[in-house]
């Protein structure tokens, strides 16, 4: 599966976005009502019940302070708990879960200072960094970043008073600096690791999404050496092949009509071309309104390029009766197809567009303008490459712009499959 197949599976797989990623992006992800009601008490509890648990160890150890305050945590915890299954889930979960992180905040400075600083709090100032981050996923960025911001300035402005707490009263009872420190750095780990886990995962996936979105723009090979090597990219190919087709009747028939349906139109179409030029290795230069344009044997040199760029143009040609029948239209499409050498390359510093340039493009190009619908016209150039093995039916001379007189042929058809 490359890419742009592989970011279109995942794109299905994607839960819509909920406004604000859920803890560790897993609320983000559910979309069954009645599980995020069993995540959100399981998350109440849980949290209620933790910090009830160390407010129970502090009076234990005749911490007063601290005590009082993680039982407000814990009380502050409960109460949006409440809020949240009681109520409608939407709307309240972002200011509940602030209401939560700035509690925590607070109570982890409160006990940091009760007790001395960071070492006789056994670093419980840095379980509530780490703490107010794992929660703040759940809020918007803008917000997380600046309750983060404000929690280490007051951290550093203690750190820098850590002296001056420690000699403000006698040291804890050892048992309970040990059993904050084992508690806080154990429970910091088990909240980091998902943490970097789901950066990381975000991060393969912005990235995934980014190299979908360049390969829908430029050819594989074109990206590869755009990323590698940033800078202009111009290419002497001579041996391809490039087609010109263009939809006759497409301008009339659009006047008057909704735009969505025009493009609605142009879409299912060209779609439908984009699928028959990958079927033979032909590349998607561009579409120019109603005209598509399309090259084989480019970016990558492809022997058989001719013979493709004729087996594309019969194909878009025999595809259009089907067309018309899905979308009720009565389009026919007038197509030049010519080989030779050509430059191609990026055009563009802030929109990258991958073109192609030169004589044989200009003539193709002439050769579909003064085609006929239904018809696939070419040049001498193709009869040459592909005597014996297609059949052409020769047209005439005309004078083309630019060209001067000129032999045209339509094909017909392959002598065999190719």
């Amino acid at each position: 599966m490359d890419l742009r197949e592989r970011d279109g599976h995942n794109a299905s797989q994607r839960a819509p976005a909920r406004g604000a990623a859920g803890l560790v992006g897993l609320v983000g992800t559910i979309e069954d009502p009645a599980t995020i009601s069993r995540l959100v008490n399981l998350v109440g509890m849980v949290a209620a019940a933790t910090t009830a648990g160390f407010g129970v160890l502090f009076f234990a150890f005749d911490e007063q302070v601290a005590g009082w305050s993680t039982l407000g945590l814990s009380f502050a915890s409960l109460i949006c708990w409440l809020v949240l299954v009681t109520g409608r889930l939407a709307g309240r979960v972002v200011v509940a879960v602030a209401v939560v992180t700035a509690a925590s905040a607070a109570n982890h400075i409160v006990v940091h200072v009760a007790l001395g600083g960071f070492a006789h709090s056994g670093g419980y100032l840095f379980g509530g960094l780490v703490l107010t981050l794992m929660v703040g996923l759940a809020l918007p960025r803008s917000a997380t970043g600046l309750l983060a911001l404000a929690y280490c300035g007051v951290a550093v402005a203690l750190g820098l008073n850590e002296a001056g707490l420690a000699a403000s009263r006698p040291a804890p009872a050892a048992p309970l600096s040990t059993i904050l420190f084992v508690t806080v750095f154990t429970s910091a780990f088990f909240m980091l690791v998902p943490m970097f886990g789901y950066s990381l995962e975000q991060l393969a996936a912005e990235r995934a999404r980014a190299e979908a979105l360049l390969l829908n723009i430029l050819p594989e090979t074109i990206a590869g050496r755009l990323k590698t090597r940033p800078g202009m990219i111009a290419d002497r190919h001579e041996e391809c092949s490039v087609v010109f087709a263009d939809l006759v009747g497409f301008t009339a028939h659009s006047k008057g009509k909704d735009p969505a349906q025009i493009v609605g139109e142009l879409n299912t179409i060209f779609s439908r071309f984009d699928a028959i030029a990958a079927k033979h290795r032909a590349e998607k230069i561009k579409t120019i309104g109603d005209g598509y344009l399309a090259a084989c044997g480019l970016p990558d040199a492809d022997p058989d390029h001719v013979a493709q760029a004729c087996d594309l143009a019969l194909a878009m040609v025999e595809a259009m009766p089907v067309l018309n029948s899905e979308l009720g239209t009565h389009f026919q499409l007038r197509v030049g197809v010519n080989a030779g050498s050509a430059v191609a390359g990026i055009v563009g510093s802030s929109k990258f567009s991958y073109d192609v340039w030169g004589d044989m493009v200009n003539l193709a190009s002439r050769l579909e303008s003064t085609g006929t619908p239904g018809v696939v016209v070419t040049s001498a150039a193709v009869v040459s490459a592909l005597q014996g093995r297609y059949t052409f039916q020769p047209l005439g001379a005309k004078d083309l712009k630019g060209e001067g007189m000129t032999e045209l042929f339509a094909v017909v058809g392959a002598h065999r499959v190719v």
